[in-house]
């Protein structure tokens, strides 16, 4: 299975602040989860890698570093969704699939997947947070990237909308397909994800399949395992 994103050392600072240091992994053909406290560093790590950042220290190597533009291969949900409002959501994943080149993308198909087709001609502002939410992770999706990177994509989603992204995601991986997330819903991250990375403080203080973890931390859940790193890493 080829790597879709290697890690060796990536650093980035703003100013005095480290937001992320010297973290190391890689990830491909896998569901590979990223938790973490607000400001651990979730965002600007996937910023680094999407290529909107760069690193003050260490190196990102895409698709095994391949010639051409790496961030073309990349579909990407940020934090906060970047949508037009005055657009409905067939314009804006229209709009999306014309500059990334996408030939013939099968809009309709995914926005009644996400249950979204009864509302492909309202305008996005119209539109409950959810399902702007939805919308983004859609335009993320199109055009079967390599790699997906998903930034707290369950934000605004109701459980029968989470169950819609756990077996998208499943489906993207079982093409051979990549999907980077962050997540604050741990259950969520433990059940669907194949390795884990727990970061805080910009550091990464464990990576592992979560049956590797619960076995190493002697705890129960990812929940358990969360807590413990954390409180051994807290200052003294």
């Amino acid at each position: 299975m080829e790597i879709a994103v290697t890690l060796e050392g990536v650093t980035k600072r703003f100013g005095d602040l480290v937001a992320v240091e010297a973290v190391s992994f890689s990830a491909g053909g896998e569901i590979f989860g990223i938790v973490g406290n607000n400001g651990a560093g979730k965002s600007t790590l996937f910023q680094m890698i999407v290529g909107l950042l760069r690193p003050d220290a260490g190196r990102i190597t895409r698709f095994g570093g391949k010639g051409g533009d790496p961030r073309a291969q990349i579909g990407y949900l940020p934090e906060k969704t970047l949508l037009y409002p005055r657009l409905t959501p067939w314009e804006f994943l229209d709009f999306v699939a014309r500059i990334r080149g996408i030939p013939a993308p099968p809009i309709d198909e995914e926005l009644e997947r996400f249950h979204l087709l009864s509302h492909r001609d309202d305008l996005i502002e119209g539109l409950s947070f959810g399902m702007r939410r939805k919308v983004g992770l859609i335009a993320a999706m199109l055009g079967a990237p390599p790699l997906v990177i998903l930034d707290e994509p369950l934000n605004g989603l109701d459980v029968a909308s989470m169950d819609l992204v756990e077996a998208r995601l499943r489906e993207i991986v079982g093409e051979g397909r990549t999907v980077l997330f962050s997540s604050h819903y741990l259950d969520f991250a433990e059940r669907i994800c194949d390795r884990i990375a727990v970061l805080r403080r910009g550091r990464l203080l464990a990576c592992d399949a979560p049956a590797a973890l619960r076995e190493a931390y002697g705890k129960g859940s990812l929940l358990e395992i969360f807590r413990l790193l954390h409180r051994k890493d807290a200052p003294n």
